[in-house]
């Protein structure tokens, strides 16, 4: 892949959409996906493209090294500059909620497939895109179904705000493909992991920071370095709610005073 931080080298995109129906199951067989202990294998990029605790880097200053537990290809579980630290989420898991919290950060069966939003006001910006084609990041607007893709960003140094509150899938669409973060959903011979995904812990914000890591090649040909199109997502309850919650956490510490 030709390295394209911030530039818009490429071919033009042509849009395909990918019709396809309600999908029932959360999670795809991991015989189709390499993974290693439940994440998605990420290879290290060719000369001249940066991996991922470089793009931390040049998104947060300092030089992140690989901590907690190594996977293949030199790739970590966390990464850390000793003040800002970027945990992988584990892109297979059984057990829990079946969908990744945006705001809370708990993480469901389907790891970082299916997202929710808890009524959320979410901010997207495109960090870095090493890249041959074009991107474009963006949501299905909700639910599961994938015919209805609507489009947040398209450049390095964009950035969005919108609001959500159901669950829902992140696509990106780089030349004539589009990619979903649910593995099943995508209309390929041997249905690919296109998405990593880290939470960022140690910054001073009152928001939940992720970093979203896409790769955009098919399954036929995919290099599997994970640092075609990367976007920081930042998000927070939506304001009424961040009122409800406080009305009830007052009425719980009202009636324990009661109590006493």
């Amino acid at each position: 892949m030709l390295n394209a931080f911030g530039t818009k080298k490429g071919f033009k995109k042509v849009r395909v959409m990918i019709k396809t129906g309600l999908l029932s199951s959360l999670i795809v067989a991991t015989s189709v996906v390499p993974t290693f202990g439940g994440y998605t294998a990420v290879h290290q990029p060719p000369a001249g493209d940066k991996n991922h605790a470089e793009i931390f880097g040049g998104i947060y200053g300092g030089t992140f090294a690989g901590q907690g537990i190594p996977l293949i290809y030199g790739m970590w579980t966390r990464y850390s500059n000793n003040t800002v630290t970027a945990y992988r989420i584990d892109d297979f898991k059984g057990g829990g909620t079946p969908a990744l919290d945006i705001v809370t950060g708990e993480v469901g069966e389907a790891a970082d497939q299916i997202w929710t939003g808890s009524i959320a006001i979410i901010t997207a910006e495109a960090k870095a895109r090493y890249a041959v084609f074009n991107q474009s990041f963006g949501h299905n607007g909700g639910g599961l179904e994938t015919n209805g893709y609507e489009e947040l960003l398209t450049a390095v140094g964009q950035s969005v705000d919108f609001g959500i509150g159901c669950d829902f899938l992140w696509g990106i669409q780089p030349d004539r493909f589009e990619w979903w973060s649910l593995v099943s959903a995508n209309d390929e011979p041997c249905p690919r992991d296109h998405i990593v995904t880290y939470k960022i812990e140690g910054l001073e914000t009152d928001r939940t920071v992720w970093m979203l890591f896409f790769e955009d090649l098919p399954s036929a040909r995919t290099d599997r370095d994970y640092n075609d199109f990367v976007v920081e997502v930042r998000a927070v309850p939506e304001p009424a709610t961040i009122v409800l919650l406080g009305m009830g956490a007052l009425i719980t510490f009202t009636r324990r005073k009661r109590s006493v």
